[in-house]
């Protein structure tokens, strides 16, 4: 086999993309549903085209037992990783999380990197030069912060996000935007300071479905990289040696 597919179902949305057995990205694309008759559907259909398939499923929507199907693959939280993960409770660590430290690495080997991924959560993870993984953050993200405004106080509304360019609200719509955004933007902002501090050749990566709000307004160079999961899965896949158990 030539090619791998590579699936990422997020809380949001799965994703796939094929690359062939060079690490080349093929094509990629968003499901057109998410739902798990559609997601269980679409693997299917690519592994009748001779794919393998390797997925990392985040929210739980894989309703066959697809461990048992040759040339398909799921990311477990035993599979082995292209980096040293040094957290203490390893099991725990998020599948998605263990995609974005892959991601980076494929970008930038033998160099530190701090992902940030700004989506339903802003997770924040760090791994240095010699790939050794150091730990990260987590913390609501953009829709999170405006729901729990809105359903945790009794008159706040609810605020569907946009770019706000003021410092001080003038309504309560704009200071509940204003709060979320500089905000996360501050708190973004202290991460990639403190990545700096540790490594001042530090690579800050971008992904995540919210990042675009964010990666004009930092005053740092980062690399936006809206498919780090899917580079990330395929990072594991080579470091697993699934081709040639197939």
């Amino acid at each position: 086999m030539d090619s791998i597919t590579c699936i990422d179902i997020g809380n949001q949305r799965a994703k796939f993309g094929t690359f062939d057995s060079n690490g080349q990205l093929l094509n990629h694309g968003v499901f057109s549903s998410e739902s798990s008759e559609t997601i269980n559907q679409q693997i299917d259909s690519f592994l009748h085209k001779g794919q393998i398939i390797f997925v990392c499923d985040v929210s739980n929507r894989l309703s066959t037992n697809w461990d048992s199907v040759a040339g398909v693959k799921i990311l477990r939280a035993h599979t082995s990783l292209p980096f040293t993960n040094h957290y203490k409770t390893p099991e725990t660590l998020g599948l998605d999380r263990v995609c974005g430290i892959s991601g980076a690495l494929l970008y930038f080997p033998n160099q530190a990197c701090m992902v940030l991924s700004i989506g339903t959560c802003l997770t924040i993870d760090l791994v240095d030069a010699a790939g050794i993984y150091k730990g990260g953050n987590i913390s609501p993200g953009l829709s999170l912060r405006y729901k729990s405004l809105h359903e945790f106080t009794g008159k706040l509304p609810m605020v569907e996000n946009r770019p706000t360019y003021k410092t001080m609200g003038e309504t309560t719509e704009e200071a509940i935007l204003n709060g979320v955004q500089i905000g996360m933007l501050a708190e973004i902002e202290h991460y990639i300071a403190y990545g700096k501090s540790i490594d001042p050749n530090i690579h800050v990566i971008f992904s995540g479905g919210d990042a675009l709000y964010f990666e004009k307004q930092v005053k740092t160079k980062i690399f936006a990289a809206p498919l780090l999961n899917l580079y990330g899965l395929y990072n594991i896949f080579k470091h697993d040696d699934f081709f040639k158990k197939s």
